[in-house]
């Protein structure tokens, strides 16, 4: 069982405790098992931080999930994990809405599905290469929102990326610890997953 906590000093001077990560990640043999809330399977390993703050190209993306690693031999794992959704919805000329709240009135924003994430990567000491997927259904409707009537849309988003993770010092050894990684994205509707350069959009 891991937990970590965030310590933050509010205006007023107190100090409030904001739980980042916490689960269960039970294993047998080439199996293990992760249930909780933890770095999504998406960016899980590329830059390890419990702080908010998001960098160029890499979305630290904390939610509940369930997800199954399988470990092939040394240096191969395949992961997959169900994790939950949350969709944005940027109307063309006005505020964004989430599922939590909508000032007014319900959100029209909803979570249906849970997200579908997969990942392969091999690996070799501080090496390693990675593929990754996701799958997520996106949903609006404006019905019995302060919107009034206006319908429902749905469409399923999809992504992938990969990234290589490259020990400079493993060539040249003035270079010691320093790394330099690689990564591209492609798809539609990838939306959060790569918010550190992407706003929502409608579905």
């Amino acid at each position: 069982m891991e937990a970590a906590f965030r310590g933050e000093i509010s205006q007023g001077g107190d100090l409030a405790l904001r739980l980042r990560v916490a689960f269960a990640e039970p294993s047998q043999g080439d199996w293990s098992f992760l249930e909780g809330q933890a770095n999504s399977l998406w960016n899980a390993g590329l830059i390890e931080a419990y702080h908010a703050a998001t960098n160029p190209n890499q979305s630290f993306i904390r939610q509940a999930q369930l997800r199954a690693p399988r470990r092939f031999g040394p240096n191969r794992t395949v992961q997959a994990s169900l994790e939950a959704p949350y969709g944005d919805v940027t109307m063309q000329g006005g505020p964004i809405f989430s599922p939590i709240r909508l000032d007014g009135g319900a959100s029209l924003v909803f979570d249906r599905a849970p997200d579908l994430l997969a990942r392969v990567t091999w690996g070799d000491g501080p090496e390693e290469y990675v593929l990754r997927g996701l799958v997520r259904r996106l949903a609006l409707d404006a019905d019995g929102t302060v919107l009034g009537p206006g319908g429902s849309e749905s469409s399923i988003g999809w992504g992938l990326a990969a990234h290589a993770r490259l020990p400079l010092g493993r060539w040249m050894t003035s270079f010691g610890s320093d790394e330099l990684l690689l990564m591209c994205h492609y798809g539609e509707g990838i939306g959060r997953y790569f918010a550190g350069s992407t706003s929502a959009r409608r579905p």
